[in-house]
């Protein structure tokens, strides 16, 4: 389908998901400090119920914090969820959906229309993606009911409380690039102060629970992003919501993994400055100085409307337009710092002018020569008319709708390098490689992929990237990510206790996210012979079978998650569930390989 068709849902999109998530707050503060026995003469906890003050201990141990006032947890049905969201909600920043930004970069391919575009930004929030959330201002923690006994939510939301009593978070970024870096290293704290509280009670190994906590949340984009809002979503809005959670998990875990929680604390008092340094934590600890923009000429005739700071999220969305996404992720990383400005009465075409600094040559380089491309063809992710496209060194200086070296020249002089270096953070100490992460690469047709354990294979459908690179065994989706398959091998017997199992467990996990799941059951036959599928229609248009199928003689159990979001996409996961076949190798043998648990 062509945007052109759909803009106005677009907007929409725009407009979900810029709604962020509740946790305001508003000035820096101290670097956390222990409290002092002065503090601890009343105990902050004492209202709470004895399970909650119990994990709340429990966090305190995790973090090597101690909770200084007092905060409540109030559970709460999904409707009141709803109506306590407004208490926390974040405002984003000026520069985090301007629309007429969105389509100059060809993000939008359509020109707004403001009155409509305010039209959809009043839409109320949805909010089927949280599970709870803290409000500094009252010092209250709401859970949904449904996952209110769940230790990792609760824990998590727990530890934004205690982050809350030794800083004032500063999300009042000038760009949402400064704010979103914020928010990651926020979460990445939360949600590695749950993990080791949850690990603790199981008896895991903390070091264990980092990894597994900085890489588990890779595979979301494949079974556990059932949330309407995302899949509606702009791509770029959607990563923006993702990107606390997972890169800022993996940052905040290496700075653990190296230095301990309280590298956590030694972050908080010299944040990154932008999603570079949380995309890249080896960056941040170097301590690399920034350039600095000074003011140069506009085209004649022009002039700024708006100012704003793309940062590696959203070059990455503008390069991905036209590109893979790898080939985009690439080309964006190595971006120190940027700004661009919106420019009017230049003509028909939107107008921007850009100017970039880099992390060397190599990376300005790389992206110039993207870039070049996104303008330089026909094609519907192409961008028309006039352009100019210039590099010194390690800055590019990208004009849309003129073809004025003068101006990037002048551009480009006006980005001054940093008069000293910046010191290292966290003493310079060198961090753990980074975990593997799932690369998604174009199949060609007829591309196979072998799920081990199972000597078993598939087609991998037109249309559908793969992932490479980690154990998931076939794992696939659009590029979109609104439809996606992902398989998982049991080393268990297909019988009825285990098809007990699965219709307990899979509702069960997706319960958190969607108030009424409307669900049925049905044999699917393959080509590997009849199992059983489970078929969930979750919040519209999103829908989700688990299909198990019995293997190596039914002492194993194959099982597929298929999500789909359109009957174009339901069609693609069919075609890879007929697909199924015996490798050439056999059953046998490759039955006889170890299933990781």
């Amino acid at each position: 389908m062509r945007v052109r068709a759909v803009w106005p849902l677009a907007l929409l999109a725009a407009s979900v998901g810029c709604s962020s998530s509740p946790a305001p707050s508003r000035s820096l503060g101290p670097l956390p400090q222990k409290p002092g026995a002065t503090e601890a003469a009343v105990d902050p906890l004492a209202a709470l119920s004895p399970e909650h003050r119990q994990i709340a201990r429990e966090v305190e141990r995790a973090r090597g914090l101690r909770f200084r006032r007092p905060f409540t947890v109030t559970v709460v049905s999904d409707k009141k969820l709803e109506a306590h969201f407004d208490e926390g909600k974040l405002e984003p920043t000026a520069d985090a959906c301007n629309l007429d930004a969105l389509w100059a970069f060809g993000i939008l391919r359509e020109r707004p229309v403001k009155w409509l575009a305010s039209l959809f930004s009043s839409r109320p929030p949805r909010t089927e993606n949280l599970l709870g959330f803290f409000v500094p201002s009252s010092r209250r923690i709401y859970i949904r009911k449904r996952v209110s006994t769940d230790l990792n939510v609760v824990a998590h939301e727990m530890a934004h409380a205690l982050l809350h009593d030794h800083v004032n978070v500063p999300y009042a970024q000038a760009h949402d690039d400064e704010q979103l870096a914020i928010r990651s290293v926020s979460e990445g704290d939360a949600t590695i102060t749950a993990a080791l509280v949850v690990a603790a009670r199981q008896g895991t190994n903390p070091s264990v629970a980092l990894r597994k906590a900085s890489s588990a949340l890779s595979m979301r984009d494949f079974v556990g992003s059932t949330d309407a809002a995302l899949a509606q979503a702009l791509p770029l809005f959607r990563e923006r919501e993702e990107v606390p959670y997972q890169a800022g998990t993996e940052f905040a875990a290496r700075v653990v993994r190296a230095r301990g929680m309280q590298g956590l604390d030694e972050v908080w008092a010299n944040l990154p400055r932008g999603t570079f340094e949380i995309f890249h934590p080896d960056t941040y600890v170097k301590g690399i100085a920034l350039p600095r923009f000074a003011d140069s000429p506009l085209p004649a005739g022009c002039h700024a409307s708006f100012e704003g700071r793309m940062g590696e999220l959203r070059t990455r969305a503008f390069l991905r337009i036209r590109h893979p996404r790898a080939t985009a992720l690439e080309g964006a990383s190595g971006l120190l710092v940027d700004r661009y400005r919106l420019l009017e009465g230049c003509g028909e075409e939107p107008a921007f002018l850009w100017q970039t600094a880099w992390v060397d040559e190599e990376a300005a380089s790389r992206f110039e020569a993207l870039a070049k491309q996104r303008f330089e063809c026909s094609e519907p992710g192409c961008l028309p008319g006039p352009h100019t496209i210039m590099r010194r060194g390690s800055a590019v200086v990208v004009l849309r709708a003129r073809t004025d070296a003068a101006v990037a020249e002048s551009a480009l002089g006006a980005i001054v390098p940093s008069a000293k270096q910046a010191a290292p953070r966290l003493g310079g100490v060198k961090l753990d490689p980074p975990p593997e992460v799932p690369q998604l690469v174009e199949s060609s047709a007829g591309t196979t992929c072998s799920i081990a354990g199972t000597g078993v294979e598939l087609v991998v459908p037109k249309g559908l990237l793969l992932a490479t690179g980690d154990d998931s065994r076939c794992a696939m989706k659009s590029d979109t990510r609104e439809d996606a398959i992902t398989t998982y091998v049991s080393g268990v017997d297909y019988d009825a206790s285990f098809l007990k199992s699965l219709r307990e467990t899979i509702p069960s996990s997706l319960a958190g996210l969607h108030a009424q799941l409307h669900s049925r059951e049905r044999p699917r036959v393959t080509p590997l012979g009849t199992g059983i599928g489970m078929l969930y229609e979750l919040t519209p248009p999103l829908q989700l079978e688990v299909v198990s199928l019995p293997v190596c003689g039914g002492k194993r159990v194959l099982t597929l998650y298929l999500r789909s979001t359109s009957n174009e996409g339901r069609s693609m996961l069919e075609d890879a569930l007929s697909s199924l076949r015996p490798t050439s190798v056999g059953l046998s043998p490759a039955c006889a390989d170890p299933v990781a648990r």
